[in-house]
C-alpha cells in the first residue's frame, strides 16, 4: 500500500468524504470535507507514513491501532474559516435514523493554519477531530456526519462501502 501511495493519493479516496476537487482535479479551497479512520484506513495511512521514512510497521503496532481504531470512529474534519481562532467550538455529530450520537473525545484546532489563498478568503483550514464510541455504530450503518459551525453541513456515509 504504502509504495502505491507515493504518487496515487486517489488509494485513500474511501476515506475521504466531500473531498473538494474541481473538474480539473485540483482542490476547490470552499468545500468542508473530512476523513474517516477505520481499522483499515488506520493500516493504510500508517503504512503510507512509514513508507515515506523506509520503515514498517511493527507487529505490536499494527495490534495497537488496531485495538484503538475497533473501539473509536474517528472523522477529522478540515473546516475553512477567515480568522486564524475561527474553529475553536466547531462541532460534530453523526445522525443514526433518529439518534444522535455525541463525540466522546473532541480537538479543535484553535490556531488555524494558513491556505494557499491567505490572506484572501478562506484564508485558514482547520482540521477538528472528533471520537465516536463504535458501539452505538454499526460498521455497516448509513450514518449522517453533521457539522457545525457558521453553517451546518449535513454528508450521508454508507460505512459498508468504507473497509
Amino acid at each position: 500500500m504504502g509504495k502505491k501511495a507515493k504518487d496515487n493519493w486517489s488509494l485513500f479516496n474511501e476515506w475521504l468524504i466531500g473531498y473538494p476537487l474541481n473538474n480539473k482535479g485540483d482542490v476547490d479551497l470552499n468545500k468542508t470535507y473530512f476523513i474517516i479512520s477505520t481499522p483499515f484506513g488506520v493500516l493504510a495511512v500508517m503504512t503510507e507514513n512509514k513508507w515515506r521514512k523506509y520503515q514498517e510497521l511493527t507487529k505490536e503496532e499494527i495490534e495497537g491501532y488496531l485495538r484503538i481504531s475497533e473501539a473509536n470512529l474517528v472523522i477529522g474534519v478540515y473546516f475553512l474559516g477567515d480568522k486564524i481562532d475561527f474553529a475553536k467550538d466547531y462541532h460534530c455529530v453523526i445522525k443514526i435514523g433518529d439518534k444522535i450520537i455525541q463525540p466522546t473525545t473532541v480537538e479543535n484546532q484553535y490556531v488555524s493554519d494558513k491556505t494557499d489563498s491567505w490572506p484572501s478568503s478562506p484564508a485558514y483550514e482547520a482540521l477538528c477531530v472528533y471520537c465516536f464510541p463504535t458501539d452505538d455504530i454499526p460498521r455497516d450503518a448509513i450514518i449522517q456526519v453533521i457539522t457545525i459551525g457558521d453553517k451546518e453541513e449535513t454528508f450521508t456515509v454508507d460505512l459498508s462501502k468504507i473497509r
